[in-house]
């Protein structure tokens, strides 16, 4: 059968006759149909790739911030305590950083832009706000929120929950941390 085939295949193209309309026809319908199916798998790896890459960066991101708060927390000397929590701990609303405080004014964590539940984290005091990190480690839209504890039993020590959002809001990351302060830690309540 492959050989009576190949005959008239070959014969085909040997006389000047052409192609039929209904032979064009269908040629064309392959091609739209078989470029239809490549768009489709180039537009859904892309799609996935961008999903990757945003869990990817979501975690860099993650953890760059986490070694940010760490070093701020560990270092601090002077923590402004707000409300009790069910598990023991208290709500930290301020506290002394060494490094992105430029006055004696206690910071806090700020979300950037201002009244967004997630965004550029920034540590703010009453007269001036320093980002963390610049806004390019913020890629693929992320953005991120933390809430900061403060235990103040045996062992002393923050809990941090860090959270790293998608542009809709979704958390691609949020889990707890614990900083042990390096220092004795002087504590007021508001």
């Amino acid at each position: 059968m492959n050989t009576t085939m190949f005959r008239r295949l070959k014969a085909k193209a040997k006389s000047r006759r052409g192609v039929s309309l209904a032979e064009m026809l269908i040629a064309t319908l392959l091609l739209v149909l078989v470029s239809g199916a490549m768009v489709t798998g180039v537009l859904f790896a892309s799609t996935s790739f961008s999903k990757s890459m945003m869990r990817s960066e979501s975690k860099v991101l993650y953890s760059t911030l986490q070694n940010v708060i760490k070093n701020e927390l560990a270092n601090t000397k002077t923590v402004v305590l707000g409300e009790a929590k069910t598990d023991g701990s208290r709500r930290v609303d301020k506290f002394f950083s060494q490094n992105y405080a430029s006055t004696l004014d206690l910071s806090s964590f700020r979300v950037i832009p201002s009244g967004r539940e997630y965004g550029e984290l920034a540590l703010g005091s009453e007269t001036e706000v320093n980002r963390l990190l610049s806004s390019s480690a913020y890629t693929y839209g992320l953005g991120a929120k933390v809430e900061v504890s403060y235990f103040e039993s045996a062992p002393e020590r923050f809990r941090v929950v860090l959270t790293i959002c998608s542009t809709d809001g979704t958390e691609l990351i949020s889990e707890p941390f614990d900083v042990v302060p390096l220092n004795a830690v002087t504590k007021q309540y508001s």
